[in-house]
């Protein structure tokens, strides 16, 4: 059941505000009274739904995750071979993520230091979570014919790998536009997957 209540539409409303302006001017220069103006609500109204303006950075970045969450357990479910299951995954949970701050004048390094401490423990869960997510993809797909050593490594350098397509330290116009970053991430992605289905000497050997 969807939970329509007031409280959650509140939340949200702020939340996308908070999107709004900090998409605009970065998270250092947004304050909690321009949050509050942009959500129509007083600043009394945002500190019953958030204890810190930090807080409010925190529940971005978790949203944004949680969504793209939905995408995937929505890929792991389907009935599509394990080798397309891991390539859609490596492309949802990068491009899901350019998508997001696409319209984004300022990257998502400033959003992460400005509350770098708990961010980066954030940052860790959620990459640790996708380590998971696309070993039991692997694991599963022993029997389909990829070829790895261990999945939780191999999962690993993976991410890492299109790790690099999601515009921490620039924004996604510096990066040459979301159709460059997709096309290029799509490529990487084919190239990846590939090698899983070749035959080739173990790393442990």
């Amino acid at each position: 059941m969807i939970d329509t209540s007031p409280k959650t539409t509140t939340r949200d409303a702020i939340l996308d505000a908070a999107e709004r302006m900090v998409s605009h001017y970065g998270f250092r220069k947004t304050t909690v009274d321009d949050v509050a103006r942009e959500a129509g609500v007083s600043k009394r109204t945002i500190y019953v739904y958030f204890a810190t303006k930090e807080d409010v950075g925190m529940s971005l970045l978790r949203r944004v995750v949680d969504r793209i969450q939905v995408r995937l357990d929505a890929v792991c479910k389907s009935e599509r071979s394990a080798a397309d299951k891991v390539r859609e995954v490596l492309i949802i949970r990068t491009l899901e993520r350019v998508i997001g701050v696409k319209d984004s004048s300022v990257c998502l390094d400033e959003l992460y230091s400005s509350i770098r401490a708990r961010s980066l423990a954030q940052r860790r869960e959620f990459f640790e979570a996708d380590v998971a997510l696309v070993a039991g993809l692997l694991e599963a797909g022993r029997r389909d014919g990829l070829r790895f050593d261990d999945p939780q490594s191999t999962a690993r350098v993976l991410l890492l790998a299109t790790s690099a397509f999601i515009p921490y330290s620039l924004s996604v116009e510096e990066m040459g536009g979301i159709e460059l970053i997709e096309r290029d991430l799509r490529m990487t992605v084919d190239l990846l997957v590939a090698g899983l289905q070749r035959p080739y000497a173990s790393l442990s050997n």
